[in-house]
């Protein structure tokens, strides 16, 4: 079968964001299982791009059909929300650039955090306005994510915990480990807060972004929190791959299946 995947459908989401006076609407990609619904959410965010020195880049939508097919498979709807100036989202791009934007990304946290607190406010006007959708039903959520996106479910699980069923986060960080402020990740991952649920971490080897130490590192600011985190490490082919370990779906399907039995839903 030829469609063994549903194909996302890409639409703008009325949110509650304003810029200059004007409302702000997020593009957003929806996956959907069979059947009329309603289906309980699975918001998945995207990362960052790269370096943040190439603007054309900020128009790239960003979806994937690997794990919305699993999401799909266990019955979650699942949304890929395009936050501000992003996937050609309304508004600025503006996740914590340096003074000069043309250099990209800000390594300094006084920059980076406050770049993470304004992704953490589209992530919630998506889910917000999500909710009001007659295709998303009630309850708790699921919420995910890659590399920066990965930060973001953090942050949102820590600041609704009652709402949000589990976190998956697919080589979660903000800045580079190599050269970023080396506060900023264990900070962002230890706002987590008093969010309960079931958080699984899946990294891969040889991350050119985020070593293993590094990385477990800022998950132990989860783990000392949550008793329900949980790493898990795969190994990509190739050298210096580990960054794109979503890419390669038979390293961490078992893993996440796994993990959506616990978080619910599950037939």
């Amino acid at each position: 079968d030829d469609n063994w995947f549903d194909i996302g459908t890409t639409a703008y989401l009325q949110t509650d964001l304003a810029e200059d006076g004007e409302a702000v609407r997020l593009n957003t990609v929806t996956y959907a299982p069979p059947g009329d619904g309603p289906f309980p959410l699975a918001l998945m965010h995207h990362g960052s791009t790269g370096m943040g020195t190439n603007p054309t880049d900020f128009d790239y939508i960003w979806s994937n059909d690997w794990l919305a097919d699993l999401l799909n498979a266990h019955g979650w709807i699942a949304v890929f929300p395009q936050r501000r100036g992003r996937g050609l989202s309304d508004g600025l791009y503006d996740e914590g650039f340096a003074s000069d934007r043309s250099e990209g990304y800000a390594l300094e946290a006084a920059l980076s955090i406050p770049g993470a607190e304004r992704a953490l406010t589209d992530a919630n006007a998506a889910l917000t306005a999500l909710r009001k959708q007659p295709n998303v039903a009630p309850g708790r959520v699921l919420v995910g994510g890659v590399s920066r996106g990965g930060v973001v479910a953090i942050l949102q699980a820590g600041s609704q915990p009652k709402e949000v069923a589990g976190v998956l986060n697919f080589v979660g960080g903000w800045v580079n480990g190599n050269v970023g402020d080396p506060t900023v990740n264990p900070t962002l991952f230890g706002r987590i807060g008093s969010f309960s649920g079931s958080v699984l971490s899946i990294y891969g080897e040889q991350d050119p972004f985020y070593t293993i130490e590094h990385s477990k590192t800022n998950v132990a600011e989860i783990a000392a929190r949550n008793p329900n985190s949980e790493m898990q490490v795969v190994k990509l082919p190739g050298y210096g791959n580990g960054h794109w370990a979503l890419s390669v779906p038979n390293l961490w399907e078992d893993k996440v299946e796994a993990f959506l039995r616990k978080s619910g839903n599950t037939p």
